[in-house]
């Protein structure tokens, strides 16, 4: 019975992550098709999602040059077009952040 129950457990934990994976794709999905427009937070500073990151043309049509990407496991988009920094998410400190965007603004 305990190994019936076991055996239970691991099949709902199996699926919870299986459920989550298609989560992701789809919300993922939604993302690079409904959120695709860089909204600018201040003078030539735009912020976006990986949608608007992948829109090349909604990118130059705002002058964009520089791409800070906080995925670590999303590749550049249009690394011949553009200038990448791409930093870990997971392990991000706002402190590397602030870092590497007063890094771009020298540049």
């Amino acid at each position: 019975m305990a190994a019936t129950s076991e055996a239970m457990n691991q099949f709902d934990e199996s699926m919870k992550k299986q459920i989550a994976v298609i989560l992701k794709v789809v919300l993922l999905n939604k993302s690079l098709k409904e959120d695709n427009i860089p909204c600018e937070i201040d003078e030539g500073l735009f912020l976006g999602s990986i949608g608007s990151a992948g829109n090349k043309v909604g990118l130059k049509n705002v002058n964009v040059t520089h791409i800070l990407t906080v995925a670590g496991k999303i590749a550049p988009a249009h690394p011949g077009d553009f200038v990448y920094k791409v930093i870990d998410g997971k392990i991000v400190m706002i402190s590397e952040v602030i870092l590497t965007l007063m890094m771009f603004y020298v540049f």
